[in-house]
């Protein structure tokens, strides 16, 4: 008995000096925001429980697997589940016809911080440390940068352009489709995010994967075809005479997501429908899109260099 006690703990002296060896040799960022959720989280029994937290899952899965929230979901849903934080901040658990639609963290005010939960759990639980990894160091500029300018790109001539326009239109810069000086179709109307609009490939007629693998081509079959430029660019080097930079990222569920750098060497974004944004879901300032939080769980696909677009069928 005596012998087997040995060996358990000396097992578990091994694991702990592997576990220590493969902290160390995360990234900083991933250490902080390991380290921050395990002390922070109270409810759940361990950061493996907390991740398997998924959108699309009941609320009595929720529940059986991590027993009764601090506040219960009611009838017409305007009480969601509560999970509170050691320092005062709360997750809320938003359900739609008893499925999680999406997890959201506020701080002690009350006040809305960010969403956490799109594919799986992001665990940016955020306080001042999240500040000290963000560099603040601008990438450099060509001078042909777009001014960030939000309400262009809300509301013009009575068209709502946020609606009309993907992300993909943001990244370069048009509004009005170029082949028939009409407005792209707005998701407001169609009511199908399919359907609105510009797709990578649509003005090639090339027809974009379901997993997003062909994106870079039918960006590339796009420029081509309507004789502007779009072509791969360093993350750290200026883009060329008349162009400027943009960075993309995919997720096979929520589709393609760019960044488009300012005149001051910040970065804007669009997210599918929504209005575009200087700022990203920590409420921080965007200097390397890289380390941005999306709000989203998306790969990074690379920098590019756009030009010319504003220069199409003239």
């Amino acid at each position: 008995m005596k012998k087997m006690a040995l060996i358990v703990l000396a097992i578990l002296f091994v694991l702990s000096i592997v576990m220590i060896a493969v902290y160390h040799n995360m990234y900083l960022a991933d250490r902080i925001e390991l380290k921050r959720t395990i002390n922070r989280l109270t409810s759940f029994r361990s950061i493996s429980d907390f991740k398997k937290l998924s959108i699309g899952m009941k609320y009595d899965d929720v529940v059986s697997l991590y027993g009764k929230f601090d506040a219960n979901l009611d009838e017409s849903g305007s009480n969601p589940p509560l999970y509170y934080l050691r320092n005062g901040d709360k997750l809320v658990i938003y359900f739609v016809d008893d499925i999680i639609y999406d997890v959201s963290l506020y701080n002690k005010k009350g006040e809305y911080i960010c969403i956490l939960l799109n594919d799986q759990f992001r665990s940016r639980l955020l306080d001042s440390q999240i500040v000290t990894i963000k560099k603040k160091t601008a990438f450099p500029l060509s001078s042909y940068e777009i001014k960030y300018d939000k309400s262009k790109w809300t509301n013009m001539d009575g068209i709502n352009i946020a609606g009309a326009t993907s992300s993909y239109n943001y990244a370069l810069n048009i509004q009005i489709d170029p082949r028939n000086g009409k407005y792209f179709k707005d998701f407001s109307i169609t009511k199908n995010r399919a359907i609105f609009g510009l797709k990578p490939g649509e003005f090639a007629g090339m027809r974009l994967s379901s997993d997003y693998s062909n994106i870079v081509e039918c960006c590339i079959a796009d420029a081509k075809k309507m004789g502007y430029t779009f072509k791969a660019i360093g993350e750290t080097e200026k883009a060329s005479m008349g162009n400027y930079k943009v960075a993309l990222f995919v997720s096979p569920k929520h589709g393609d997501l760019w960044y488009r750098q300012n005149p001051d060497g910040t970065w804007s974004y669009k997210n599918k429908d929504w209005p575009i944004d200087d700022k990203d879901f920590d409420g921080d300032i965007i200097y390397n899109p890289r380390e941005a939080n999306s709000g989203n769980d998306t790969k990074f696909i690379g920098f590019f260099e756009v030009g010319g677009t504003d220069k199409i069928g003239k």
